[in-house]
């Protein structure tokens, strides 16, 4: 429980929220139409769904697209779509004024998720090495707990699947707590609960331990629960540190996320971490739709 300068890096607020006021209804003025200038038939109904809501003319964008598809690539997405689209609104001073742009038929669907780069493939294959290296972890320590072996030889990359032999180690530690007290000589005992709370460290780290003595938080002294209440406090804040370390990835924000969660989290939150970043360098489930994507524009 001697973490206390990692805790005071930690504490430290790095989002904050702002709430944006409820949007009025759209006037014609504040709508731009997006067709395709080479199928006549989107040029059609681009014009009929202006004339129809009064958006004028000038707000109907035609862009050359060529042939339909319904998916095109993010470099496409880019090069096609949204920066002819951004010129054009500039040009006509409609920057400023529209707030909806509405795609019609004869524009791609769907954007394509981006091709990882060889700098992310690297942190993939990093991050499943990492993933393997505290299941091993996890798996000897399985073994050190006399858990059910079965249990101990999972070796799925998902976290989910490795649920079973994290529940094991989570039961066999909480047997283990419960015969702590049964220690008759006080040096032993000091010593059993010494081990018992390195191993709660290994798997879950700080958080699971503080949560541990927090379920017996009612037999400790008032300033004891106070501590306890403190590093819950700034535990919760360390999720939204890993978040940005997350979010801006490079070599030494990756080296500072992993310490933090091993120390902070365990080999458990290194498993959900390794395979978080994994998902996000392969892009999986990565697509998305052009209109979502425009609204960022």
């Amino acid at each position: 429980m001697q973490q206390h300068t990692l805790f005071r890096l930690c504490s430290v607020l790095l989002c904050c929220v702002a709430v944006a006021p409820a949007a009025a209804e759209l006037k014609p003025q504040q709508i731009a139409v997006v067709v395709n200038r080479s199928s006549h038939e989107s040029i059609q109904v681009g014009h009929y769904y202006a004339k129809q809501r009064g958006v004028p003319e000038a707000q109907v964008i035609a862009l050359e697209l060529g042939a339909m598809k319904e998916a095109v690539s993010r470099q496409e997405y880019e090069q096609k779509i949204m920066r002819p689209l951004r010129q054009a609104l500039e040009n006509r001073g409609l920057a400023g004024q529209i707030r909806a742009l509405v795609t019609v038929y004869g524009l791609p669907l769907t954007v394509y998720a981006p091709q990882p780069t060889a700098q992310e493939r690297l942190w993939t294959t990093d991050a499943q090495e990492r993933y393997q290296h505290a299941l091993r972890d996890l798996q000897a320590l399985a073994k050190e707990l006399a858990v059910d072996e079965t249990a101990s030889e999972a070796t799925s990359e998902q976290p989910q699947k490795v649920a079973p032999l994290l529940a094991h180690i989570q039961k066999a530690l909480q047997e283990r707590a419960t015969h702590l007290p049964s220690e008759q000589e006080l040096p032993r005992r000091h010593q059993a609960a010494r081990d018992w709370a390195r191993l709660v460290m290994r798997v879950g780290g700080q958080a699971e331990l503080v949560q541990a003595l927090r379920s017996t938080s009612t037999a400790m002294p008032q300033q004891a629960q106070a501590e306890l209440g403190k590093f819950n406090q700034q535990i919760a804040t360390i999720g939204a540190i890993l978040d940005a370390l997350h979010a801006a990835p490079s070599d030494t924000n990756r080296q500072r996320a992993y310490r933090i969660t091993e120390a902070v989290f365990g080999l458990q939150g290194v498993l959900r971490f390794a395979a978080s970043e994994s998902e996000t360098f392969r892009y999986a489930d990565g697509d998305a739709s052009v209109d979502s994507e425009l609204s960022l524009l």
